[in-house]
């Protein structure tokens, strides 16, 4: 009888995929995760929904941000409540997945085990050490968190919710620096938990370990040792000032105007400094957590899965945050890695257009897996062209959908397309390959407006196809 492999499914979010140095974007080398792509198949992603909470739930489920909201767990007071407006969705940070991977591997028979901000599926695992979402802020229970009691031990927890406050109201602006171990610091914490859980899973049957941190785009300085990694003298070329007349198309920003206007280039190098050293903090983790499965008896039949929701921006068109259409918002990374003891066909990074939503498929299929009839997954498998030599694949899609707010973008090899939902008005055109850094909207030209028009029926064939 065939054994089905377990899975290490290791998700920061925010993570650019340009973060991982074998891009050669950023003065900072990611040994682990590079190891990590040799050993497997690394890919470019495009976040199906570039804004929180969306992101995330689509990376989990393999649904677009339009399928969302018939699966998500709503009693019928919160529909009574009103809370099943997308409003209220976006910001509920107590918000449950009634379908996850985790849920399909579950049924299907495997131990499945979360460590992290595993909330949103915390009900599909049989194990979990769940922590509070940044974004819930509020004085803990001594008995209701075990990262809040590590800190209450350690005689932080007063310090880490000011800085918790301080990175609320300010952003990655004025953060409150703090002289931590990387085991204070929540993604250290997140990584020794993770570490310690490895050992126990079950040697006689299968096991999925979900482990997410809050990641680098999380506005939190490093922990010290991970300060200051990178010279900000580095970090200061490529500064614009922001244009927020030409904004909109592309973009909704994230903090207030007044907080990027103050944007200088020294300011902007240490935004970029704390995000490369949240990034060093990771891979690092990523060393701790493939060392521990390494050392299990069933290591040969473990694969690993490196991937986050979205990435963000650090500095483009002169903006900081997430919720954006812009290249280093929407692409990240895909490291699927099989077990020690098998090879596939190829470590380079294969070309076509992938998407978050292909994750979830692409996973099922490796672990041979099928999602019930009724659930009509958004994203296709990647296993046959990571199991294969081809690079390109054969059964290109049309072109990729990212969506937030009121705006909705179509990417092709070619051009990016952004419409106005739900009247589909088209509002901006960009050349990826003559407007590489996508500053010149070619929406007012006759060129633009002719792509848009033409570029139409490809888009109203993906969004009948999603809805079907």
């Amino acid at each position: 009888m065939k054994t089905q492999p377990n899975l290490l499914f290791i998700l920061p979010r925010g993570f650019r995929s340009d973060a991982i140095s074998d891009e050669h974007s950023w003065p900072l080398a990611t040994a682990h995760l590079e190891a990590l792509a040799r050993r497997g198949s690394r890919m470019v992603t495009t976040s199906a929904s570039p804004a929180d909470p969306f992101a995330f739930d689509t990376l989990m489920t393999g649904l677009h941000p339009r399928q969302l909201s018939n699966h998500l767990q709503l009693t019928d007071q919160d529909l009574s409540e009103g809370k099943a407006d997308p409003q209220f969705i976006r910001h509920d940070s107590q918000r449950q997945l009634s379908h996850s991977l985790a849920s399909y591997l579950q049924e299907a028979g495997y131990h499945t085990a979360g460590i992290g901000l595993v909330r949103p599926f915390l009900t599909h695992l049989d194990q979990s050490i769940c922590l509070e979402d940044l974004d819930v802020i509020r004085q803990p229970r001594a008995t209701e968190d075990l990262y809040y009691r590590h800190l209450r031990k350690r005689g932080l927890l007063a310090a880490i919710m000011k800085q918790r406050q301080t990175r609320q109201r300010f952003g990655p602006f004025n953060p409150d620096r703090l002289l931590l171990d990387p085991v204070d610091d929540i993604d250290g914490f997140i990584a020794r938990q993770a570490e310690a859980v490895i050992p126990t899973l079950p040697t006689n049957k299968p096991w999925a370990l979900f482990v997410v941190f809050a990641g680098p785009d999380s506005h939190l300085p490093p922990p010290t040792i991970y300060d200051g990694l990178v010279s900000t003298r580095h970090l200061r070329d490529g500064f614009t000032i922001p244009n927020f007349r030409t904004l909109h198309p592309m973009t909704q920003p994230a903090f207030i105007r007044t907080e990027l206007q103050r944007l200088e280039p020294a300011r902007l190098a240490r935004i970029r400094a704390d995000y490369l050293g949240r990034v060093s903090l990771i891979d690092y983790a990523v060393r701790q957590l493939v060392t521990a499965t390494d050392d299990r008896v069933d290591r040969v039949n473990t694969w690993t899965v490196f991937t986050s929701d979205r990435g963000t921006l650090l500095g483009e068109q002169g903006l900081v945050g997430h919720q954006s259409f812009h290249a280093g918002c929407i692409q990240t990374p895909l490291i699927v890695a099989p077990p020690r003891n098998t090879e596939l066909p190829h470590d380079a990074i294969p070309e076509g257009f992938f998407s978050t939503v292909d994750v979830v498929p692409t996973v099922l299929d490796i672990v041979e897996i099928s999602v019930p009839e009724t659930i009509h997954l958004a994203g296709r498998s990647l296993y046959p062209i990571i199991s294969t030599d081809d690079l390109v694949p054969k059964n290109t899609p049309l072109g990729l959908i990212s969506e937030f707010e009121d705006r909705l973008l179509i990417e092709t090899q070619r051009y990016k397309i952004v419409y106005r939902t739900p009247d589909l008005e088209p509002i901006a055109v960009f050349d990826l390959i003559d407007d590489f850094d996508e500053k010149k909207n070619l929406i007012d030209t006759n060129l633009g407006m002719g792509i848009a028009n033409a570029t139409m029926p490809r888009l109203t064939t993906l969004l009948k196809k999603i809805s079907a």
